[in-house]
């Protein structure tokens, strides 16, 4: 048997704190400068590499956001404006109402005249004056009737031809007249007289019958109905009023009646009275021309 060699124990006397090892300052120094420069190694580390410091930081709670010591006082907040007060309601104008196109003309009203046919030129010598005549529709007067006794009037020997130095020749309605002998209502006569400047009212009313630029208007109460105290027939009075107006359109002017007892002249307003003259339709009197002092 080998023999049995037994080493001796040998047992460590308690230190007294008084005699404890301080900490060598060489040590203390060197340690900060190790751990300082794996700190450095590590933050190297982390910017070159993002998963490393993924890696390195994982399972730590995230660092406290540390607020910047000195408060920086916000903006007061903007008032808020008030709401605007609604102005006074404008209602739209609505727009006129257009009347619609039709394409269907409407009827065109009834022609206000009739006009006579034409008929044959009186007189043997002197220019040749053309005229027509026209009924104003509603009188109880056809153009026909009208233009022969405007004609029968026209033709006769001691009417206006008989100086041999004017021919008067009646046309239809599509001729080009120098005058126009028109059987208007009073109405009519009056406004036709006043386009010319000729007033035929006496006492309000459209009396008497007139002669206006190319119009020789005669009334048609005085035609239907002639004159009180006239002291002659309707014919008589018809034939003066006829005469009386074309004598304008020809160039004369009024007359007065030359002494009472004589017959009156054509251009006397004998439909304003005779003065103490007689009736009388005609310019020429025995072939001659019967005058009266001028008016």
């Amino acid at each position: 048997m080998l023999p049995i060699i037994t080493r001796p124990v040998w047992h460590a006397s308690p230190v007294p704190p008084s005699a404890r090892a301080l900490p060598d300052p060489a040590r203390t120094t060197v340690g900060r400068v190790v751990s300082l420069g794996l700190g450095l190694v590590l933050l190297v580390a982390g910017c070159s590499s993002p998963a490393t410091a993924t890696t390195l930081g994982a399972g730590r709670p995230p660092a406290p956001v540390i607020a910047n010591a000195t408060a920086t006082p916000s903006d007061p907040p903007s008032p808020t404006p008030a709401p605007a007060s609604p102005g006074p309601t404008v209602k739209a104008t609505p727009k006129p109402l257009v009347p619609k196109k039709t394409t269907t003309a409407p009827p065109a009203p009834p022609p206000p005249w009739a006009y006579a046919a034409a008929g044959p030129t009186f007189g043997t010598s002197g220019p040749v004056w053309r005229y027509r005549v026209a009924v104003e529709n509603g009188l109880a007067v056809t153009p026909a009737s009208f233009a022969a006794e405007v004609d029968g009037v026209l033709q006769d020997p001691r009417s206006w031809i008989a100086g041999n130095d004017v021919r008067l020749q009646q046309i239809g309605a599509t001729g080009s007249p120098h005058f126009t002998v028109w059987l208007a209502t009073p109405a009519t006569a009056a406004t036709l007289c006043a386009s010319g400047g000729v007033d035929i009212t006496e006492d309000g009313v459209p009396f008497t019958s007139c002669r206006a630029g190319s119009n020789v208007v005669i009334n048609s109460d005085r035609y239907l109905n002639g004159v009180h105290d006239y002291g002659a027939s309707l014919d008589v009075y018809r034939a003066y009023m006829i005469n009386h107006e074309v004598g304008h359109w020809l160039g004369h002017n009024h007359e007065l009646c030359p002494a009472a007892g004589q017959p009156a002249p054509v251009m006397q307003q004998q439909t304003l009275g005779l003065q103490g003259c007689l009736a009388n339709s005609w310019p020429y009197l025995n072939g001659a021309r019967y005058t009266g002092p001028p008016a």
